[in-house]
């Protein structure tokens, strides 16, 4: 009853006073009880409703790359109305027609009104859910699925020529990011001091390793930095976070793991005590192929296999793992459009 009174309130309370007007009729009275189970069943009816509208929604982080698509695997669970046609910057969402979407859902502030766009964090909390929901039933009704965002990838409608040409770019883009991958252990001295100090010297220690240049090293710990303050970075039930971002200063996209040798606390906080740090980064411009491959790595930190094997930090397992899942992924998009 206390659950059912604190996630469906508002229902309940409008029931109760439907059965106490309809029973006082009679000179009775209905249980608490009796109009919680009332609420179960009429609320179960509303999400079926919800359901069968389908609403066409983008979903925006700082990069495109990182939790955005983390974000998005979520609330599919939770929303199975809820149809993504992509995972962008806000650069590249402002460039997509309004009449491909009804929903922008944002992990970061967007420079445009409130009641365009939902703003909640990767982890999705319980109140984020009801935000969104809320959000979700004050949509007007909803258009039915149409053409995909030409930014989308596709290989609908295109002959077996074109399809090939998709799929080996999407090919090219696993080996891209595979092949340079590496695991780094590195030690920061960052246990015990402040939190702000501790994450400076840490990314400071992977930028060391990555060999850029000191002016690009410079730009993009600034931009690591600012997207932690935005929101933190660690995944939620791991000792695991995900630093991510997109520059104009990185050439190619860069995959690396780094086991700390001391636990970073991140959050606001510092409730989240991190292990391990997956960087991926990413030129700003990038194509669409990349972008879903970046993504749907980002995506496998929610699979508990891939969260053990990246705690283990052997590197050839992890490839071998990553290289599975994308060809699993690759086959999964040409199925689906061999069908059409």
């Amino acid at each position: 009853m206390q659950q059912i009174r604190r996630d469906l309130a508002e229902l309940y309370d409008v029931l109760q006073q439907a059965s106490q007007e309809l029973m006082g009729e009679a000179g009775m009275s209905i249980p608490d009880e009796e109009v919680g189970y009332l609420t179960i069943h009429f609320g179960a009816s509303l999400e079926r409703l919800n359901i069968s509208r389908p609403v066409r929604a983008m979903i925006v982080c700082t990069s495109g790359i990182g939790s955005s698509k983390l974000l998005s695997v979520r609330i599919e669970k939770k929303f199975p109305q809820v149809e993504f046609i992509g995972h962008y910057s806000w650069y590249e969402a402002s460039r997509v027609p309004r009449d491909r979407y009804d929903l922008i859902i944002s992990t970061v502030d967007l420079p445009i009104d409130g009641d365009r766009y939902v703003k909640i964090s990767p982890l999705l909390t319980l109140e984020e859910t009801e935000k969104l929901q809320g959000f979700l039933k004050r949509l007007p009704a909803a258009h039915e699925l149409g053409t995909e965002s030409g930014q989308e990838s596709s290989l609908k409608d295109t002959s077996g020529w074109e399809r090939m040409k998709r799929i080996s770019e999407y090919s090219s883009a696993v080996v891209e990011v595979l092949e340079p991958f590496a695991v780094h252990r590195i030690s920061a001295n960052a246990e015990g001091g402040e939190a702000a100090a501790a994450l400076s010297q840490t990314i400071d220690a992977i930028m060391r390793t990555l060999g850029l240049g000191a002016d690009i090293e410079s730009s993009v710990k600034a931009r690591l930095l600012e997207r932690e303050k935005r929101g933190s970075q660690a995944i939620a039930g791991t000792n695991l976070a995900l630093f991510h971002t997109r520059s104009e200063y990185v050439e190619k996209p860069l995959l690396r793991l780094y086991l700390l040798g001391e636990p970073l606390r991140l959050g606001d906080d510092g409730e989240a005590s991190v292990a391990q740090v997956l960087l991926m980064l990413a030129p700003d411009k990038v194509s669409r192929p990349m972008l879903e491959v970046l993504s749907e790595i980002s995506a496998m930190l929610l699979q508990q296999p891939f969260v053990e094997l990246l705690a283990e930090g052997n590197g050839e397992a992890i490839k071998l793992y990553l290289s599975q899942e994308l060809e699993a992924f690759i086959q999964s998009k040409w199925r689906g459009r061999e069908s059409i």
